[in-house]
């Protein structure tokens, strides 16, 4: 079920509005850029898939873009409006639960692959061992995240992030950003091995409006969305 107060519901109406959240729509296209040189090497027409926190579904954007064949797909999210996003993807194959992404209700084993596209506001171990539990061995799981570079730079230590609501006052959703020794840390705790670590650079955003959020990184080559590329060995379990 859903948290009672989701902290994404009172701001998912304008969410992927990129005209005014230029910073979300730039973190969007560089996850993207990620996902389509990742999955081509990962699905395959027997792949059961979960994408949780979807929102408007960027995996099932991607595998529709490059003709990529899979087996199943699970669009979760714990937020109603984000999730009716994704209505337009449901199918025979593929599936739309409200759940929350630290409670996960599915068995053990049931994912080959396992993403969330920017789970920083879920990037606790809760949710990690959630993701390693239903991921199957063998199976992967691929998460992108603010760049702690941005995001030292841009709010320090905080754990929240403040979103510019187009009305009422601005809303502070959690984030947890975490550098890359801790993050591993926290992935490989659940029990996943991290075996790639991916940094979409600024200049990745060329020919893109770049949110002005982003200026607080001085040269083309910092980070500014970080991926970790996980996978599920038989040795590691259920994850239980």
């Amino acid at each position: 079920m859903a948290r009672a107060a989701d902290p994404y519901e009172t701001i998912a109406g304008e969410y992927y509005d990129a005209e005014r959240h230029p910073t979300s729509a730039n973190f969007r296209y560089l996850s993207k850029r990620i996902l389509r040189e990742a999955l081509p090497s990962i699905v395959t027409p027997t792949t059961d898939l979960i994408e949780v926190g979807a929102g408007d579904s960027l995996v099932m954007e991607v595998i529709a873009e490059l003709g990529l064949p899979f087996h199943s797909a699970t669009l979760t999210d714990s937020s109603p409006t984000m999730l009716r996003y994704s209505e337009h993807w449901m199918s025979e194959r593929v599936e739309l639960g409200l759940e929350d992404a630290e409670r996960l209700p599915f068995e053990a084993n049931s994912f080959d692959l396992s993403v969330a596209i920017l789970g920083d506001p879920y990037n606790t171990p809760a949710f990690w061992s959630g993701m390693a539990r239903t991921t199957r061995a063998g199976g992967h799981a691929l998460y992108t995240t603010p760049s702690r570079a941005w995001s030292t730079a841009f709010r320090g230590e905080s754990t929240t992030a403040a979103f510019d609501a187009e009305t009422g006052p601005d809303r502070n959703v959690p984030s947890f950003v975490h550098d890359e020794a801790t993050q591993r840390q926290l992935v490989e705790a659940a029990g996943l091995r991290v075996i790639q670590v991916i940094e979409a650079p600024l200049f990745w955003l060329a020919g893109q409006r770049i949110s002005p959020k982003l200026s607080v990184l001085h040269s083309p080559d910092a980070a500014v969305v970080t991926a970790y590329h996980a996978v599920k060995t038989a040795s590691q379990g259920d994850g239980s």
